[in-house]
């Protein structure tokens, strides 16, 4: 049952259309759980290990669709917009609950809710159906993500064991990771997350670094390779790109869970250098790969290693890594389920055994959807290209974009300058979405017609 707020109406809110705060599941978490803050370091910790993953290891293929000059440049200005946008939805989500004095830090969901509730008449209208859509696509995203991880795993380990003549059913591989995900899905809390993050952290960061000393080992010259890929293979690039980058669902609650919250969007906090890590990452990576490899490299570069101890050792490495990245993308789609449920059907007896359960279940489902589905990844492609750029790029612009069209906002107060640039700004990200959104749906939508209707085998 929802908690309500009378909002006073006084000339900071002159509108008569204004209704009442309700306050969010996330108010009812903030008063029935107990939150472990984290450090500057821990949550650089766990912001790296959202963002460092699969993704970084295809940088080759997307360096492949834009070649070794425009590659480049162009994987640092996605990077900037994206980090731009985590600012901006961000700095939405402080400044909402400035305005409204709310008693809770709103998370995601809420934020983009309460931007829509009190900005232009025009997005009023939508505040419910918008609420509903970002917590959906979070979770479908989120999930998304960690059935993946599943086949991930289990695709590697398939991969070294068939090199020694073992052959097994996949869903065998799949199985045998069940259980260190179901127990590391068990601990609650961010902070106590931060071990496993943190040796997450080390072995693909471990991976990474043995697989760049590989790629730099007798590499061709430039002059063999493509220094601007043709345009048309651009759109293929930008989603590649974009999806690396996508981690902006677990922006706020790191925030929200820091001790010193000023530390996350400060100059040199937590977003700025951990983003900043992962886009040198990211073009370190995409460039030595494809320098390396070509036009032969493949979705997953360490597909391209030749096959030996060393091969073995770095790929068993990320699979662990990847494997241990499960729990912090758990974590924000079964705490948004979680306070939900209680916000509506709750509180419970026996709080902590029902998360637990809950927790199991969820768990469950993606692994059954792992087992069930074949080539999950077309379809988790598919959900990505219409949400995760939603997610990144749409909602923080049109959160700033209602919030500086607020009835309270005052624009005298800011230079035109600085409004310019933020529009422009706000109108780049929504363009390239709509791009990126398009044109990786239609891929997707192909690709799973091939496989499906075609009867094609496509490569990773």
């Amino acid at each position: 049952m929802e908690l309500h707020q009378d909002l006073k109406k006084s000339s900071e809110y002159p509108n008569s259309d204004l209704k009442p705060i309700h306050y969010s599941a996330n108010s009812v978490r903030s008063a029935h759980s107990i939150i472990r803050r984290t450090s500057y370091l821990e949550t650089l910790i766990h912001l790296l290990k959202a963002c460092v993953c699969s993704g970084t290891f295809a940088m080759g293929d997307a360096m492949k669709n834009a070649g070794l000059v425009f590659g480049p440049i162009g994987i640092a200005t996605l990077g900037s917009i994206c980090i731009y946008n985590n600012h901006m939805l961000v700095r939405s989500s402080i400044e909402i609950r400035k305005r409204l004095k709310l008693s809770h830090e709103p998370n995601f969901p809420e934020t983009v809710e309460l931007c829509f509730e009190y900005g232009p008449l025009v997005l009023r209208k939508w505040r419910n159906f918008i609420r509903h859509t970002v917590k959906t696509f979070i979770i479908a995203t989120q999930l998304g993500f960690c059935s993946v991880y599943f086949v991930f795993v289990a695709s590697t380990l398939q991969t070294i064991l068939d090199g020694y003549g073992y052959k097994y059913d996949p869903r065998i591989y799949i199985s045998m990771a069940l259980l260190p995900i179901l127990l590391s899905s068990l601990i609650r809390s961010l902070k106590l997350l931060t071990p496993l993050s943190l040796l997450s952290n080390i072995l693909i960061l471990s991976g990474i670094c043995m697989a760049a000393y590989i790629c730099c080992i007798d590499l061709p010259s430039i002059s063999e390779r493509r220094l601007i890929a043709d345009y048309s293979n651009w759109p293929l690039f930008l989603g590649t790109t974009i999806y690396a980058f996508e981690g902006i669902s677990i922006v706020i609650p790191l925030r929200n869970e820091m001790k010193d919250p000023k530390q996350f969007t400060s100059p040199f906090g937590v977003l700025n250098v951990g983003l900043m890590i992962v886009v040198s990452l990211a073009v370190c990576m995409g460039f030595l790969s494809y320098l390396k490899y070509g036009d032969e490299v493949k979705g997953s570069f360490t597909l391209n290693l030749d096959q030996g101890i060393f091969t073995v050792v770095i790929m068993s490495t990320v699979a662990l890594g990847i494997l241990l990245t499960y729990p912090i993308q758990f974590h924000v789609a079964v705490d948004l389920i979680w306070w939900d449920l209680v916000a509506t059907r709750g509180p419970f007896t026996h709080m902590t055994r029902y998360e637990m359960l809950l927790r199991m279940v969820v768990v469950l489902i993606t692994y059954i959807m792992a087992v069930v589905v074949p080539q999950l990844n077309l379809f988790i492609s598919l959900i990505g290209a219409m949400c995760s750029t939603t997610l990144a790029l749409v909602l923080p612009a049109l959160c700033d974009i209602s919030l500086r069209s607020c009835p309270v906002e005052d624009s005298r107060s800011r230079p035109s300058s600085t409004l310019i640039l933020r529009y422009t700004m706000d109108a780049i990200s929504l363009i390239l979405a709509v791009v990126a959104c398009l044109t990786g749906t239609f891929y997707s939508s192909k690709n799973i017609i091939e496989v499906f209707w075609l009867g094609k085998n496509l490569e990773q």
